[in-house]
């Protein structure tokens, strides 16, 4: 009587490993799988539920602010307070800010200062 079963798990192996090499999905060293501009929950960092956050690639997260009002340099201090929080979490992350192109100069050397990049949104 022949065992299927040892073939059919050298075919099982033999199968990961052709997906393995053509997949385009591939495990990142983080304990997730990574999806481009995936939100994350600001009660992992200790902020305001309130507070948008979105992972941009890995260890590097943007603050969304949608505003239609200008950002101003009193936003701008509350945000590099949001991103000192998060880097006493996880102090290799890259923070950046995602807003609309309504921000005042002050508040772009602001946060170009304290080594926030802008990402502008449409």
């Amino acid at each position: 009587m022949l065992d299927y079963r040892h073939q059919t798990k050298d075919l099982f192996i033999k199968y990961l490993k052709q997906f393995s090499k053509h997949s385009p999905l591939r495990l990142q060293p983080t304990s997730y799988y990574h999806n481009k501009n995936m939100d994350i929950s600001p009660k992992d960092f200790g902020l305001n539920s309130r507070v948008q956050l979105k992972q941009l690639d890995i260890n590097h997260i943007a603050i969304v602010k949608h505003i239609k009002s200008r950002i101003i340099s009193k936003d701008a201090t509350k945000i590099i307070e949001m991103t000192d929080t998060i880097m006493a979490k996880e102090p290799d992350y890259k923070v950046s800010l995602m807003c609309t192109k309504n921000i005042c100069s002050k508040s772009i050397k602001l946060l170009n200062d304290h080594g926030i990049d802008i990402v502008y949104i449409e």
